[in-house]
């Protein structure tokens, strides 16, 4: 059994900062899917940063990673324990940094992507399904305590909140037409490219 923990802000505070954004962006009038699409790229790179904080606080820890595993970490500090009921003096698989560096393929990949010719919202399509395949994959080797159980088992609170990713991504992707002279201007973009 784990002590008290105390929380931080998790996923809470990913939902709040969502909506304050689009909130804001709506009040200045600024195009929803262009502002999504330019906050895309240091969302990833936040993101990456933020786990690895989490690996050094030993917050959302892994699970037993066993004595072949040569990369796993092993918590000493109370304040872990005290923080996220971290165990101490066990190896466990370093999820944080597992997590920390898709979100940062995840980054660099829409860097190099935005520079071409797209649609508004593209960009944001691609992070969501990304980061939503991301928390999915590595949610898998992190300790099950306190992320809630779905499907008896089978699927955790944040892999339901990643397949809601991924579809949200699916949607903002989907075909859809440009507005009346986009079409023209991005093939104009394109040709004046080096």
């Amino acid at each position: 059994m784990h002590p008290q923990r105390l929380r931080g802000p998790g996923a809470t505070g990913a939902v709040a900062g969502g909506a304050c954004a689009a909130g804001y962006a709506r009040f200045s009038k600024l195009p929803l899917a262009r502002t999504a699409d330019a906050l895309s790229v240091p969302l990833a790179l936040g993101l990456a940063f933020e786990q690895l904080g989490a690996l050094l606080a030993g917050s959302g820890y892994g699970i037993a990673a066993g004595s072949s595993i040569r990369w796993a970490v092993t918590y000493s500090s109370p304040l872990a324990r005290l923080w996220s009921g971290t165990p101490l003096y066990v190896p466990l698989h370093p999820v944080q940094a597992y997590v920390s560096i898709a979100y940062l393929v995840i980054a660099l990949a829409l860097f190099f992507w935005q520079a071409k010719a797209h649609r508004p919202g593209d960009l944001a399509g691609l992070w969501l399904m990304a980061t939503g395949v991301a928390v999915y994959m590595t949610e898998f080797w992190r300790d099950p305590e306190g992320r809630g159980s779905i499907l008896r088992g089978a699927l955790d609170w944040p892999q339901m909140a990643a397949v809601a990713m991924v579809l949200a991504g699916a949607w903002l992707l989907r075909e859809r037409k440009l507005p009346q002279g986009a079409h023209a201007a991005n093939l104009q973009a394109d040709e004046t490219r080096p």
